[in-house]
């Protein structure tokens, strides 16, 4: 990327004061060497683009101090904003304009002048002061470092944009595009944009990747805790949805329910019952003697699917629950099995 020169050099401060009119913006801060797409709709607004239209295209982008405000007033707008250069502008049906803007400096307003139709003010330019060789590296060096690290994990940002941050030689201008890129806080980015002094501005912008960075983590380590737990509970529902569907295909699950209903509303007896019975072995059921309050045909055949799979248990249920966890061998001893 081509090393662009500062818009306002030392030995500068001395310059004739700029009167510009001024584009109060509500959610947006614009930094020097940023181009940025810009919908205007209020009245003074959109007369401040045409005053720029009318002569040499600049205009002055200050911020809002609350983007609630419909109409701001002297004292509802940020002292220090950028001068812009309006490259583009349409106007649309609905009388709004779309204007597209390149951020050129700093400047500071001086005082607001006698002005019905927009805002008109007198500007101060800005002057930063040059840092040493040494102390723009290690700050440079550390920024640039922050953001890759950013870059790495959001892959929204091109490999492109990288490499263009990594050849900007000038610390005003890199800090400038790299805050660009972020979506810091409005205050954050006027605190960055209010800094004049570099030895401020680099540590401060460092402070704020580094939380876009742990707040990115974060942010993606609960989307994957919730993806999760998404598929997991996806795959029971599924799971449980595939059970139920093969014991109705069975015939199992409509009839245990239906036996369990019949014990709950009393037609069936809560102590002699086909459940509580179950299992009955063959000899049971084809004795001659049947005193069970169900039918023989129900103990053989509790649901639908053991018509055609039917496996007879050789034993049948002793002393209930009970002599179900308490099994007693009735067996005669090993010794009189011994030759």
């Amino acid at each position: 990327m081509v090393n662009i020169p500062k818009f306002f050099k030392e030995g500068e401060a001395n310059t004739p004061r700029l009167v510009l009119p001024l584009l109060p913006l509500r959610d947006i801060v614009v930094f020097p060497f940023m181009v940025a797409p810009l919908f205007v709709g209020r009245a003074k607004s959109v007369n401040a683009l045409s005053e720029a239209m009318n002569k040499d295209k600049v205009v002055f982008l200050a911020t809002q101090k609350k983007a609630g405000i419909d109409n701001p007033g002297e004292q509802d707008i940020s002292e220090i904003g950028t001068i812009g250069k309006v490259l583009q502008l349409l106007r649309l049906p609905d009388g709004t304009v779309k204007a597209l803007v390149e951020g050129k400096g700093r400047a500071r307003v001086v005082r607001f002048l006698p002005e019905e139709e927009f805002f008109r003010v007198e500007l101060e330019r800005l002057v930063e002061r040059e840092l040493s060789p040494a102390e723009s590296t290690a700050l440079m060096r550390s920024v640039v470092e922050a953001f890759e690290e950013y870059a790495g994990h959001n892959r929204s940002i091109s490999k492109e944009l990288v490499s263009n941050i990594t050849s900007i030689t000038d610390p005003s201008q890199m800090a400038d595009t790299v805050a660009s890129h972020f979506s810091f806080k409005l205050e954050d980015k006027q605190r960055l944009l209010d800094s004049l002094e570099l030895t401020e501005r680099l540590p401060l912008l460092l402070s704020l990747i580094k939380m876009e960075t742990e707040v990115f983590r974060m942010d993606q380590r609960i989307k994957t805790r919730i993806k999760e737990q998404m598929e997991k509970s996806q795959k029971q529902y599924y799971l449980n949805e595939q059970m139920r569907a093969i014991k109705k295909e069975m015939g199992s699950e409509d009839d245990l329910n239906d036996e369990i209903r019949e014990i709950e509303e009393g037609k069936a007896d809560r102590a002699n019952n086909v459940l509580t019975n179950a299992p009955h072995t063959m000899q049971r059921v084809i004795a001659d003697n049947w005193d069970r309050p169900y039918s023989r045909e129900l103990a053989a055949f509790p649901s639908a699917a053991t018509r055609e799979h039917k496996s007879w248990p050789t034993v049948g249920r002793v002393d209930g629950a009970y002599g179900d966890r308490n099994l007693v061998c009735t067996c005669p001893p090993t010794e009189q099995y011994r030759g």
